[in-house]
């Protein structure tokens, strides 16, 4: 099978020297029916040094406890790489 044009331009993020270099934070749940695991964590790969938290839950961003401290801290590091 060849590739589609679409597949092709989504290629060219899975080599390092081409992966997008902005501070991304992924969520996604274990048992998401709505977006799989697998394909958070490859979405989140087009992304150089991205950060995912996988929450026990499924297709929606927990709203308290450790999820929210970990997003606090990348959006304090994010914005502290910006200042610098």
């Amino acid at each position: 099978s060849h590739d589609t044009p679409e597949k092709e331009c989504f290629n060219q993020f899975m080599e390092e020297s081409n992966k997008i270099d902005i501070p991304t934070f992924h969520f996604y749940g274990a048992t998401d029916q709505v977006i799989v695991p697998e394909r958070s964590v490859a979405f989140a790969n087009f992304f150089k040094d991205p950060v995912l938290f996988e929450h026990p839950g499924g297709h929606f961003i927990p709203a308290n406890g450790e999820p929210m401290r970990q997003l606090r801290t990348f959006v304090r590091q994010a914005l502290g790489k910006l200042r610098a």
